[in-house]
């Protein structure tokens, strides 16, 4: 094999990026527990975020923290030394058709946490052969995610494509989930927009 040949090779195995220039992803270990459990039940977020109000008591959330995931990372903020700032996976896969889930869930007074969704979803698609992934929004929740989906970044990205009726119930009624999609040739572009963000390290 020429020499040029091999560099072709070796660029496109390079392992794909878990930092940007503001964020950086982390494996969960166990010392993290605490503080992605305290995420996880802000007041902000305990309504919104996988348990929808059934906070569990810290053992259970420790032991089910694996349950149905195919990755996940801490998110740490470059600068902050290892604070936590958000916890990201993706999750309830199914590698047969080809689709994941993909979450989020992060620190309010922290903003920019969008760039380590970019970072995940880079890693899900570089290592499995998904054709898309999921984000799964509430109704009551469109408002929190409208300015990431109307991004100008996001522009024709991202998909509708799905709306489960009166599907999940909160504060007395009952509200659609709307599943978006973004698939990876779309994210392909949406990556390419984000480069500047990126930290090549």
């Amino acid at each position: 094999m020429s020499h040029d040949a091999q560099s072709e090779v070796d660029a496109k195995s390079q392992a794909p990026i878990l930092a940007s220039k503001r964020f950086r992803l982390l494996p969960v270990i166990p010392q993290m527990h605490p503080r992605l459990y305290e995420l996880a039940t802000m007041e902000e977020h305990n309504f919104r975020w996988r348990f929808r109000g059934a906070l569990p008591p810290y053992e259970a959330f420790t032991r089910t923290i694996h349950d149905h995931v195919l990755v996940q990372f801490a998110v740490v903020a470059e600068g902050r030394g290892s604070h936590i700032v958000g916890h990201a996976m993706a999750l309830d896969a199914d590698l047969r058709d080809g689709y994941c889930n993909v979450g989020l869930v992060s620190d309010p007074n922290c903003h920019g946490v969008m760039e380590a969704v970019v970072l995940l979803v880079n890693y899900v698609f570089s290592h499995w052969p998904l054709r898309k992934i999921y984000f799964r929004v509430a109704e009551y929740n469109t408002v929190q995610y409208s300015r990431y989906l109307a991004h100008p970044l996001a522009e024709g990205i991202f998909q509708e494509e799905g709306r489960l009726r009166d599907h999940l119930y909160f504060d007395g009624r009952y509200w659609d989930e709307i599943i978006y999609s973004l698939y990876c040739e779309n994210f392909n572009t949406w990556k390419s927009r984000f480069g500047q963000f990126f930290d090549n390290r």
